[in-house]
Parts: C-alpha cells; sequence; structure tokens
C-alpha cells in the first residue's frame, strides 16, 4: 500500500477499467482518467454472440470510466462523442473536460536553425519585408 501522503492524485490514460481498482487499493486517492476516444466504439460487433460478449465490458467501461473523480478528453469532438456513447454518465450530468494534447516543440538549437533557415531561402526583399514587423499569412483551402 502506498502511504497517502506521497501520492495524492493519479493519472490514468485510455483504458477506465484501472480506474475503479486504484480508487480501491488507494483509498482516497483522487483518479483522473484521460481518454482519447471511448474503447467499446474501436471494437466491432459483427454478430450476436460478438455483441453479447461485449454487452458485460461495454458496461464496466462505462462505469469504470464514471467513478473518476474527473474526466478529460482530448477534443470537443470527443466530448460530444463521449456523451452521445455513455449515455447513462450524461444522464448523471458526468460531463468531461476538454484538455488539448501538447504540441511538440523542437529543441532550442532546432528553433534557431529554423529561424535563420527560412532567411536563407527566402530573397532579401521579402526578407526585409517579413523581418520590420508583424506579417500575417492566411492559407484558404
Amino acid at each position: 500500500m502506498i502511504p497517502r501522503t506521497l501520492v495524492s492524485i493519479c493519472c490514468t490514460v485510455q483504458v477506465a477499467a484501472v480506474v475503479p481498482l486504484l480508487k480501491l487499493l488507494l483509498p482516497g486517492m483522487r483518479v483522473l482518467f484521460y481518454c482519447h476516444f471511448p474503447d467499446l466504439l474501436l471494437s466491432r460487433r459483427g454478430s450476436f454472440l460478438k455483441a453479447l460478449y461485449r454487452m458485460p465490458l461495454d458496461y464496466l467501461e462505462e462505469v469504470a470510466t464514471g467513478s473518476a473523480d474527473l474526466i478529460l478528453v482530448n477534443s470537443s469532438f470527443t466530448a460530444g462523442v463521449f456523451g452521445q456513447t455513455f449515455k447513462r454518465l450524461a444522464r448523471q450530468g458526468v460531463q468531461p473536460a476538454v484538455l488539448y494534447p501538447a504540441a511538440a516543440i523542437s529543441a532550442e538549437a532546432e528553433l534557431q536553425e529554423a529561424a535563420q533557415c527560412w532567411r536563407d531561402e527566402l530573397p532579401a526583399a521579402l526578407v526585409g519585408h517579413i523581418s520590420n514587423g508583424p506579417t500575417f499569412l492566411s492559407i484558404n483551402r
């Protein structure tokens, strides 16, 4: 058993089945669950037997997900899918918050190299124009 003073929050990602287990093994522990997409939507139900097999697993996923103290999803789209998929949780007023995934940021040396590179690849007049102040670029599809 981990002493309560060492850990106050546990974060789990992708598989909610561990949430009730954590709450059982670590009483008083706050559990944050980060949902990328409801797992039950990723499994095909091609036959009656497969659908029957998935029923308790799908129910367990919803119950386990709902036992988290805080539920985060990776986009507004996923928040909508979450509400449509976990109808019991939605009826209980459970709404996940959106936490967008972080963008990868290059190392400082790579950023400095990139800052110089664009100057080398553009005509000097354009570099001078861009360097004088803010430049807005609109790329429309």
